[in-house]
């Protein structure tokens, strides 16, 4: 992405803090931690310096959590995506949305919103996808029959594969062990469009 204009002297310093901070995968840092690093007179200056970075295209923020920054500009090789959190592969578990770290991701996801996942849990083995693996998620909300997807079920998340039948919606396990989901109400939160593994 193109930088759309020139930063003041401290916005750039604070630019180049969260951008060393996203190279070395390192988890956002809170305002106040900014402040601290940059010699800022306090918070609210830097609050002030967020807004402006993101305006100009720098910085792409959630406004849900306030530790959840990308920063726009990043060679391809440094193009990371928020780890956040784990998403279990067996019975939905508690929602985690605060972000832990930051996985390279190739540039070809570079059009993509996108955020990643560590899985527990063995209900996905059949689509080949094992505890531990990291799963690169897609933003969205809605997903089309059969492709995989994290959901959440209340305030529980859950990857599974969407199955559409009859007017119903069910998430289906990759495993004989574990029976189909059929909630009353499920909400999107991505589709799983990678996937990576240590060996």
């Amino acid at each position: 992405m193109r930088l759309k204009k020139e930063l003041s002297p401290s916005q750039k310093k604070i630019y180049d803090y969260l951008k060393e901070r996203a190279q070395q995968g390192k988890t956002p840092p809170t305002v106040r931690e900014i402040a601290a690093a940059v010699g800022s007179p306090g918070p609210s200056s830097v609050q002030y310096q967020l807004v402006s970075l993101e305006k100009k295209g720098f910085l792409k923020r959630s406004p849900l959590h306030s530790r959840s920054m990308e920063v726009i500009g990043l060679p391809p090789i440094a193009r990371q995506a928020p780890i956040v959190g784990r998403v279990r592969a067996g019975l939905p578990n508690a929602a985690e949305e605060e972000i832990v770290g930051h996985f390279p991701i190739p540039d070809f996801f570079k059009e993509k919103d996108c955020f990643v996942l560590e899985v527990k849990g063995d209900s996905m083995t059949g689509a080949g996808i094992q505890a531990g693996d990291y799963v690169v998620v897609e933003r969205r909300s809605e997903a089309a029959n059969g492709e995989l997807v994290v959901a959440l079920i209340g305030e529980e998340a859950t990857l599974k594969r969407l199955r559409k039948s009859g007017g119903k919606v069910a998430l289906e396990a990759a495993n004989p062990k574990y029976t189909d989901i059929e909630p009353e109400q499920l909400q999107i939160l991505g589709k799983v469009v990678g996937l990576f593994r240590t060996l």
